[in-house]
């Protein structure tokens, strides 16, 4: 499935002054492209997600369903999920020998924060923060 139609290319092609020899690699571009255009926020995904797959359901009025794929979706390389605040863990050790005393753990039992007593294992799934700023 494309986007656009042979004559949208065209006229774009018209439009934007794009020199004709490129009709064919347009072409070959847009036949690649899917009317379904997804753009996912992956700040709203679990911390540890690494894939998103999406799909739809058609249902009839008798209430047959039928699903469909419409694709998946690996999301982008980023940096570590406690980038910035190992950086602050790091401004913490260049001026102590102990710097996980300014740094506290969220203790998802109870709803509040735990003082580390040692180094943190930055796991992706654990939300850390440093004393000096609120929660």
């Amino acid at each position: 499935m494309s986007l656009l139609t042979e004559k949208q290319i065209v006229d774009l092609i018209k439009m934007a002054n794009v020199p004709i020899y490129l009709y064919d690699k347009i072409c070959k571009w847009n036949e690649k492209q899917t009317t379904q255009q997804v753009n996912l926020d992956w700040s709203k995904s679990p911390i540890d997600a690494v894939k998103a797959s999406i799909s739809i359901t058609w249902t009839t009025i008798e209430g047959y369903t039928e699903t469909y794929s419409l694709g998946a979706y690996t999301k982008p390389a980023i940096a570590h999920p406690h980038a910035e605040i190992m950086a602050k863990y790091a401004e913490v050790a260049a001026r102590r020998h102990d710097p996980w005393v300014e740094f506290e753990r969220y203790n998802y039992l109870t709803g509040g924060w735990d003082r580390l007593e040692e180094h943190p294992s930055w796991r992706p799934n654990a939300i850390y923060h440093y004393i000096g700023d609120k929660p």
